[in-house]
Parts: structure tokens; sequence; C-alpha cells
């Protein structure tokens, strides 16, 4: 199956840009992570978040009889198990390195990526960037909001407590992780987005966007981001848009 994929990620007015992406054509690994600022060391975080997750599925995708670092669980499929103990790596990996870096939790990440096989495509993530299926015209969100806000079924969520639950780096350990295998049709689009975009414009604002297809993705992820950085331009905003080629 063929896919095209475009991005575009922005600091809008920040001083820095702490969102980040990661996009493998060769072994059909898409990420995109949302640093945690107020830690102060954000954009490290999602960086390094993407790079050791990328490389945990490679290794695990190339070496499946490999032994697994963590218990599988039986009711996800193989791959999907792939996905969550690459989260747990990537989790650890980084925890590890902030508290013999900085002696203290100082790198956090939320990520939600995707790895695609034949005519399927499975998903992995925590916290609180959203991954949209946008199929015949309507878009669908596929990952629940991971956030304070959500809950406590408080709507809409204000702004101080839309913090997401579940974290990379911040914790030894994790285990709320998002994970979901579906089947892949011609002329679907797989759209990530962080809470720079999200927290901007509503979904219905996507879609509407989204159902005027062009034939370049990348002038649709300009349209976005200028969209909600023109509602919200004190965040970072990121955007990924992967297409199943017609």
């Amino acid at each position: 199956m063929k896919m095209i994929w475009s991005a575009l990620s922005k600091e809008g007015e920040r001083a820095f840009n702490e969102d980040a992406y990661y996009a493998d054509a060769e072994h059909m690994i898409y990420l995109v992570a949302d640093g945690m600022g107020g830690l102060g060391y954000g954009y490290e975080a999602a960086k390094k978040s993407c790079f050791y997750m990328a490389e945990f599925l490679e290794s695990m995708i190339q070496n499946k009889d490999a032994t697994w670092a963590f218990e599988r669980k039986e009711e996800l499929t193989l791959s999907e198990n792939i996905m969550r103990i690459s989260l747990k790596l990537a989790n650890e990996r980084i925890y590890q390195e902030s508290i013999e870096e900085f002696g203290k939790e100082l790198m956090g990440a939320t990520l939600v990526g995707c790895l695609v096989q034949k005519n399927k495509i499975v998903f992995g993530g925590v916290g609180n960037v959203r991954v949209y299926l946008f199929r015949d015209g309507y878009l669908q969100q596929l990952n629940h909001n991971d956030t304070y806000a959500h809950d406590k079924r408080i709507v809409p969520p204000r702004s101080e407590i839309n913090i997401p639950l579940t974290v990379l780096g911040l914790n030894e350990k994790i285990e709320t992780i998002f994970t979901s295998e579906r089947s892949l049709r011609e002329g679907d689009q797989i759209v990530f987005l962080t809470d720079g975009v999200t927290g901007a414009l509503k979904n219905d604002e996507l879609q509407k966007i989204l159902s005027h297809k062009t034939p370049d993705l990348h002038e649709t992820c300009e349209k976005i981001i200028d969209q909600a950085q023109s509602k919200n331009p004190s965040d970072n905003a990121t955007i990924l848009i992967l297409e199943v080629a017609t």
C-alpha cells in the first residue's frame, strides 16, 4: 500500500518549538510528540521520545522472536503489543536519562504514532496528542482525550487543567497506553495534531478544511496550522497528515 505524507510545525509566539515529528517512509513509522515546556526540557523530551520510539519499533519489527522486555497483553494484537512495549521502553529510557543528567524528572512528552503494515495501521500513544481518521468526508477522533479536564468531565476544559494524565519520561513506569488497529482504504487520511491545534480548532472546523482536498498535502497542513495560530498564537502547533494514495 502506497502512502504519502506531509507535516508542518510552527512555534507560534513562543521562543522555542517543543513539538517534534518523525516520518520514516521505508519502515512506515510516523510519530508526533509534544514536549512539556514547563519542565524545562520539552523539546529534548519530544525529540528523544520520537527517536527512541522509532528505534524500538524498528528493532522489534525486524526481530519479532526476540525476548520481550515487558509482558504481552493477550487482549491486544501482536502489532498493538509492539506499539505498547515500544512506548514503555521509550519511557524508561527518557526517565533514566533525565535522572542521570539532572538528578530528577525534567523531561516529559506526550506522543502518538503509527505503524503501517500492508493494508492496516496500528496506533500507540500516551497523553493528549490526537489522531484522527478522515474518511469519506467524515472526521473521526481515534484516541481519547487523556487529560485531567476530560477525566473530571469538565466541558469545556479549562486551560489550566488541560494537562495530560500520562507523560513519557515523568515516571519510571507507565500503564495508560492507547493502542488501536484498523484497516485502511484508498483515500483515507490519518491526521496527527498537537494541542496547539486541537485547543484552537473544533473537530467540525478541521473536517471542513480537510473536506476541501488538494493534490498538495502540505497546503492542507499550512491551512490548518495558520488557522489554528490565528486563533491561538501562544502555543506550538504541529500537524502530520498521512494519506493512502489512490
